[in-house]
């Protein structure tokens, strides 16, 4: 789910393709801004899923086991492996 919820974030961003405001902006201006907050979007979550993979792991050994209907459930941190681009297995 981590990987999944960053691109349903970009798809429902508000973004000023179409404005029934009155302002100085042609449709070329409005598609490039579009562009651009998309780009920015996807380029801030993708230096922030990372980032929070890496502080499940600072996490860890301070998180406390948890029982939920009798069973005890232990936190485990996310694997940063899996933001590699290069797998060594």
């Amino acid at each position: 789910m981590i990987f999944a919820i960053p691109g349903i974030i970009v798809t429902h961003a508000y973004l000023p393709v179409y404005s029934p405001l009155l302002i100085t902006g042609g449709r070329k201006e409005r598609f490039w801004s579009s562009v651009a907050i998309a780009l920015a979007d996807t380029l801030m979550i993708t230096a922030l899923v990372p980032a929070f993979a890496i502080l499940t792991i600072f996490l860890k050994p301070i998180m406390p086991a948890l029982t939920v209907s009798g069973e005890i459930i232990h936190f485990t941190a996310l694997d940063i492996r899996l933001f590699s681009f290069v797998h060594r297995y």
